[in-house]
C-alpha cells in the first residue's frame, strides 16, 4: 500500500495519549468527610501510575481508531506493479565518441582524453556492451559491437590501448553534429536485445570547442532513450590564437593593393595580448619586418598584411607570440604570372573608340593574374593557325570567311571561348557554322528611347563578379539597339540576360568542351553604354576565365575536395599532386577531383598544362576554442546525463499525477473513515458498560 499524502501518518502517533490516560488516574474520585481527620491540612489529590493497564480492550480500540484516521487523512492507494519481461541482466550500451580535430592538439588534450576514455571502458560492466568511435569531419568506427563481444573481458581494456595508441588528433574540422547523430543510428541499429539494453548511451570525449558545428541537430529527433554523457577536457592553456585568410581574400584568392588579409581571433577570456604577424620561411623564421598586433580576450581582427617580396618566395604567414601552434599559419599560394591570348577579329577604325574590340584591348590592359596578349585580325587578313589555338578568348565582330570560321569551330570545339558580337543581322551566317547554331535568326531591333537589362543569371561564371546583390544592378547602362534573337532557333542555348522587353541580351551556347556567348547588342557607344560602364572589364575578365581556367584559390579547407584538373585545364592525362609532406599522389586519367587534401599547406599539380599549387588551410572554426555552454546541445535536443536531476524530478512528477489518479479512483480513505466510525461506536457501548460496572461497585462498597 502507498500513501499520496504520507506526512499525515505522523499523526499516528497519537496513540500515546490513550496509554497514558489508561496508565494514568486521580488518587480520589469522590469526596468523603471523616470526623477525625478534620484537624489534618488538606492536599492536592495526586496522579499515580497503574501497575495495570484495565480495560485492556477499550485502549486497543482507541488506539486503533488513532491510527485509521492518521491513515485516511495520508490518503493510501494501492500501486501496480508492472511487469517488465527480461531475457537477462540489464544491459548498458555505450557508443564513445573520440574527438580527433584539429583543436585537439593544443598541449595537454589528447592524453587526458585518452585517459577518460579508458575511464568509461573500466566503468562498463561485463554484460555491458561498448563501440569505440572517433569523429573530426566524418566519424570512423575503432572498435564496433561486435568486435567488443567477442573480446575476452580482461583483454577488452587492452584492446582499446591498443587502438588509441595509433591515433592522434588529425587537421579537420569538428563536425560534432554529424558524430552525435551517427553514433545514435549505431545505438538504433542494435535494437535493444529483447528488452536487455535498458540503457544507452553516448559518451563524448572532446573539447567541446565553441567551434564545432551543431547545425544539424537542429532539425534531428533525439530519441528520448538515450543519453549524452559529456566529458569536456580541459587544456593546459586556457587562451589561443588562431590566424585565417579573411572572407573577401579567401573568396576571390587576389592580392587587392599588394595586401593580404587575415582575420586572427584570441580565443578565451583572458586579457590582451601582444603577438607578431609576418610572412615566414619553412622553418619559421620571419622573412619580413613581422607586424605587431595587440589582441584582447575573446576578440577578433581583421589584419592588412603586405604582399611577400616576390624574391622571398615565402607563401606561410605565421602569427607568433601563442603557446598552441596548430593554428598560427596560414598558407597562401604563390602564381607566377600567366601569359595568354586574347584574339579579336573585326575591324577597328584607328582608335576612334566606336568598334567594340577597341574596348577589349584596353580591358585586358591590366589583369591581376595573367600577362594578356590581345591580337586584333581584320576580317580581310588570313588567320594563322596558332594565333586560334593559342586564343583563351575569341571574340568575332565581323561575318568569318570559310578557313577562319572553320579554325574558330575547332578552338571552341576543344575548350576555347567565343564571343560573338554581330554588328548588324548578317553576321549571323558566321553562327551558322557552329554547332547548335544553325537555324540561328536575326532581325536588327531598335528601343524607344533605350532599353535595360533587368535579368541576369548571377549563377552563370560570366556574371561570377556580380554574384553580391549590390554589384547585380545593370539598370543604368542603357542599351539603344540590339539584333533581336528567337532562342527557338538556338535550341542548345541558355538565355543568361534579358532586356526589360523580355527579348534575349545574352545567349550561352555549349559547344563541344567550349562555350559561345552571343550578345545581342555590342557595348560600343553606337549600341549600348556598356562599354563606359564599371560592368564591362569584369565581364571580359569572366569571360577568359572560362577558357582560361579558374584561377587557383586560397579558400580550399582540409578535407575539402580540389577540382585540380579544372584547374590545370587538363581533360586526360594523369596527374601528379604532391602534398605538403612531400608525398605523391597519382590522379588517374578518368579522375577530376583530389580528395587527400588532410595535410594544411601547399600543394603542387604536375602533369598539365601547367604546373599549379594550391593552398590548403584549416577551418577557420577550429580557432574558436571557448568552451561552449552544455545548455546549446539541451536545446538542440540532446538529453544529457548530467540533467538527470531535472529529468528525475520531471519523472516524479509523473508518478505522483499516475498516483493521485489512482488514489481518486480507489477512494480507500473513505473506508478507513467508515472502520473508524464503526470503532468509535463500538469502543462507546464497551465504555459505557465499564463506566456503569465500576458505579455498581463503588454503590456497593459504600454500603
Amino acid at each position: 500500500m502507498n500513501f499520496l499524502a504520507p506526512i499525515f501518518l505522523a499523526g499516528a502517533a497519537a496513540i500515546v495519549l490513550p496509554i497514558l490516560f489508561h496508565l494514568v488516574r486521580q488518587s480520589a474520585r469522590r469526596r468523603t468527610l471523616f470526623s477525625s481527620l478534620m484537624f489534618l491540612r488538606p492536599a492536592l489529590p495526586r496522579l499515580t501510575r497503574r501497575n495495570k493497564i484495565d480495560h485492556l480492550l477499550l485502549l486497543v480500540l482507541r488506539g486503533l481508531i488513532v491510527v485509521l484516521l492518521a491513515t485516511a487523512f495520508a490518503r493510501p492507494f494501492v500501486r501496480k506493479a508492472v511487469v517488465v519481461p527480461f531475457a537477462g541482466a540489464p544491459l548498458k550500451r555505450l557508443v564513445v565518441l573520440l574527438d580527433t580535430s584539429a583543436s585537439m592538439q593544443r598541449e595537454g588534450l589528447w592524453e587526458a582524453a585518452c585517459r577518460h576514455v579508458e575511464a568509461a571502458v573500466q566503468s562498463a560492466g561485463t554484460t555491458d556492451d561498448l563501440a569505440l568511435c572517433t569523429f573530426d569531419a566524418g566519424i570512423v568506427s575503432r572498435i564496433g559491437f561486435e568486435e567488443w563481444r567477442k573480446t575476452a573481458v580482461q583483454n577488452r581494456l587492452g584492446l582499446v590501448r591498443e587502438r588509441l595508441a595509433g591515433l592522434k588528433p588529425c587537421w579537420a574540422a569538428t563536425r560534432l553534429d554529424r558524430a552525435l547523430i551517427q553514433a545514435i543510428e549505431m545505438l538504433e541499429l542494435e535494437g535493444t536485445d529483447g528488452g536487455r539494453a535498458s540503457v544507452r548511451e553516448v559518451v563524448l570525449v572532446s573539447d567541446l570547442a565553441e567551434g564545432s558545428v551543431l547545425d544539424e541537430l537542429a532539425g534531428y529527433n533525439w530519441p528520448k532513450d538515450v543519453r549524452l554523457v559529456a566529458r569536456e577536457i580541459t587544456p593546459r592553456h586556457s587562451e589561443n590564437l588562431g590566424i585565417s585568410l579573411a572572407a573577401d581574400t579567401a573568396s576571390s584568392g587576389e592580392r587587392k593593393d599588394d595586401v593580404i588579409k587575415v582575420r586572427v581571433v584570441h580565443a578565451g577570456r583572458g586579457g590582451l595580448k601582444q603577438v607578431e604577424i609576418g610572412w615566414a620561411d619553412a622553418d619559421g623564421r620571419f622573412v619580413s619586418a613581422p607586424i605587431p598586433v595587440a589582441m584582447a580576450g575573446g576578440r577578433e581582427r581583421v589584419i592588412s598584411v603586405p604582399a611577400a617580396e616576390a624574391s622571398s618566395k615565402a607563401e606561410r604567414l605565421v602569427v607568433r607570440g601563442d603557446e598552441d601552434g596548430y593554428d598560427n599559419v596560414v598558407y597562401v599560394a604563390s602564381q607566377e604570372r600567366e601569359t595568354t591570348r586574347v584574339l579579336g577579329i573585326g575591324r577597328v577604325t584607328g582608335g576612334s573608340g566606336v568598334e567594340p574590340l577597341y574596348f577589349v584591348e584596353r580591358a585586358f590592359a591590366a589583369a591581376p593574374r595573367l600577362a594578356v596578349e590581345v591580337k586584333i585580325c581584320a576580317p580581310d587578313v588570313p588567320i594563322k593557325r596558332d594565333w586560334v589555338s593559342e586564343a583563351g578568348l575569341i571574340v568575332v565582330t565581323c561575318a568569318l570567311e570559310g578557313g577562319a570560321a572553320q579554325l574558330v569551330r575547332e578552338r571552341v570545339m576543344h575548350g576555347g571561348t567565343a564571343i560573338f558580337v554581330p554588328l548588324d543581322a548578317g553576321a549571323a551566317g558566321s553562327l551558322r557554322e557552329l554547332p547548335g547554331c544553325e537555324r540561328v535568326v536575326m532581325e536588327e531591333s531598335r528601343f524607344e528611347p533605350y532599353g535595360l537589362v533587368t535579368e541576369i543569371d548571377t549563377g552563370h561564371p560570366l556574371f561570377a563578379p556580380f554574384a553580391d546583390a549590390r554589384f547585380s544592378d545593370f539598370t543604368k547602362v542603357r542599351f539603344w539597339k540590339y539584333r533581336k534573337i528567337d532562342p527557338q532557333t538556338v535550341p542548345s542555348g541558355r538565355v543568361i540576360a534579358s532586356f526589360d522587353n523580355g527579348d534575349a541580351a545574352i545567349i550561352d551556347v555549349a559547344v563541344g568542351d567550349g562555350r559561345v556567348l552571343i550578345f545581342a547588342a555590342g557595348w560600343h557607344p553606337a549600341d549600348s553604354q556598356l562599354a563606359l560602364s564599371s560592368k564591362f572589364v569584369p565581364m571580359m575578365h569572366s569571360a577568359l576565365e572560362l577558357s582560361a581556367g579558374p584561377q587557383p584559390e586560397n579558400r580550399w579547407r582540409v578535407g575539402q575536395s580540389v577540382p585540380v584538373r579544372e584547374l590545370v585545364r587538363s581533360n586526360g592525362g594523369p596527374l601528379s599532386i604532391v602534398k605538403p609532406d612531400g608525398r605523391t599522389v597519382q590522379l588517374g586519367a578518368g579522375e577530376s577531383m583530389f580528395s587527400e587534401t588532410d595535410l594544411p599547406g601547399i600543394y603542387t599539380v604536375k602533369g598539365g598544362k601547367r604546373e599549379l599549387r594550391f593552398a590548403v588551410n584549416i577551418d577557420a572554426a577550429e580557432s574558436r576554442t571557448t568552451p561552449m555552454q552544455l545548455d546549446e546541445l539541451e536545446r538542440l535536443g540532446a538529453r544529457l546525463a548530467d540533467n538527470d536531476r531535472a529529468s528525475a524530478a520531471a519523472s516524479v512528477t509523473e508518478v505522483r499525477q499516475r498516483d493521485a489518479e489512482a488514489e481518486s479512483r480507489q477512494g480507500l480513505w473513505r473506508w478507513f473513515i467508515a472502520a473508524a466510525l464503526m470503532i468509535v461506536f463500538v469502543e462507546s457501548v464497551l465504555a459505557g458498560r465499564a463506566a456503569r460496572a465500576v458505579v455498581d461497585r463503588t454503590v456497593q462498597v459504600q454500603l
